[in-house]
């Protein structure tokens, strides 16, 4: 089984507290994900009408699940097993997984998607 203390991340390009970073630099089990959490000007009016807007962090619970299910159901993942992740926002908990050898379908509302 794979230890939760393996995965880290890692904020990049923060110098303040309150400044938002320009990404994450996730590593578990040796193998490193970039992430950038960056969006154009034009991009950003769609994603604060209504609750959309939560799609645009990376939320800690995000991480916990993340932890939690390489370290229960490393196996499964190894083995490909099926992931859903609804209303993905990032992506980032998907792409986690996805790296771990699970076979992630990322799902968001349409108007969100490019």
């Amino acid at each position: 089984r794979a230890s939760c203390a393996q995965m880290e991340v890692k904020v990049v390009g923060s110098s303040a507290a309150l400044e938002a970073p320009d990404g994450l630099e996730i590593t578990y089990r040796g193998k490193k994900m970039e992430v950038s959490l960056q969006l154009a000007q034009d991009d950003l009016a769609p994603l604060f009408d209504g609750a959309a807007w939560a799609g645009t962090q990376l939320w800690d619970a995000a991480i916990i699940m993340v932890r939690y299910i390489a370290e229960q159901h490393a196996g499964l993942l190894e083995r490909g097993g099926k992931v859903l992740e609804v209303g993905c926002g990032t992506g980032v908990p998907g792409m986690c997984l996805r790296v771990l050898g699970g076979k992630v379908t990322l799902t968001e509302q349409p108007q969100l998607v490019p």
